[in-house]
């Protein structure tokens, strides 16, 4: 059951990304296609040794030093979304 749950609830998010980022950003079909590839593989890429890393200290600890590092990373993404990749002008400045 948790699978198909969790399963429905990736399945939502991502199709609203896709929306979110195609209609109210501004970004085309493939640049959203190719950041969702993007972090797919690097999800994929990170799952077995942050397991690893999870399995020697601990889930609680390592769920709370990923929230920790989750507001800063979303605000540098921020950042670089808003000074480089949704203003191309600003790249070739």
């Amino acid at each position: 059951m948790q699978s198909i749950l969790f399963a429905l609830g990736d399945g939502v998010f991502t199709t609203g990304n896709a929306v979110y980022f195609t209609q109210i950003v501004g970004l085309s079909a493939a640049q959203v296609g190719l950041g969702l590839s993007i972090t797919g593989v690097v999800a994929l890429a990170l799952s077995v040794p942050l397991g690893k890393v999870a399995d020697r200290y601990g889930a609680r600890r390592m769920w709370a030093v990923g929230a920790a590092l989750l507001h800063p990373a979303v605000r540098a993404a921020e950042r670089f979304l808003t000074t480089h990749a949704l203003d191309p002008s600003a790249a070739t400045a």
